[in-house]
């Protein structure tokens, strides 16, 4: 009988009162981390859809372009930052309105940043950069989970075509 109440404070029930579990938190089934950012990442981009329907794509893939780089090279300088006034920054994101820029945002980028992050001629406030806090591991950091939410939610938007 211990077991069984163990269980059932583990279990809810549903509106046909069949069982099912909690999901225990901000962990998804195989125990890692969620990111609470996935749908306001999520309606940043239905907002780049709806609003520039034929920019859309090519904002998409360099936005997946971003985040995927600084997944692949966590400690590579030059993919955490974005240059204002680049051209393609400029052509693909940064003309879809405010939708971009604030994805990028949800995604850790921002202005200024560490001096390790900028080009030693650069000017802060010429880039969004993407920094971490100082001394986090890079590999179980928020900013990882994020990442990799925006890159899930980025390829989905990419290869479906039904996609909200």
């Amino acid at each position: 009988m211990q077991k069984r109440s163990a269980w059932a404070a583990d279990c809810c029930r549903d509106s046909d009162s069949r069982p099912f579990l909690r999901t225990g938190g901000a962990k998804d089934f195989l125990g890692n981390k969620k990111s609470s950012a996935a749908p306001k990442l999520r309606g940043e981009l239905r907002g780049i859809k709806n609003s520039f329907p034929e920019r859309k794509d090519a904002a998409f893939k360099v936005l997946l372009a971003y985040v995927s780089n600084i997944l692949d090279n966590p400690a590579e300088p030059k993919f955490r930052r974005i240059k204002k006034e680049n051209k393609a920054f400029v052509s693909r994101v940064a003309c879809c309105g405010d939708h971009g820029v604030n994805f990028l945002t949800l995604c850790g980028f921002g202005g200024g940043g560490r001096a390790e992050y900028l080009p030693p001629d650069g000017s802060p406030d010429d880039f969004l950069v993407c920094q971490q806090p100082e001394g986090e591991e890079f590999a179980g950091s928020d900013l990882a989970v994020t990442l990799k939410a925006a890159k899930t939610e980025l390829t989905k938007s990419i290869e479906n075509p039904f996609w909200l």
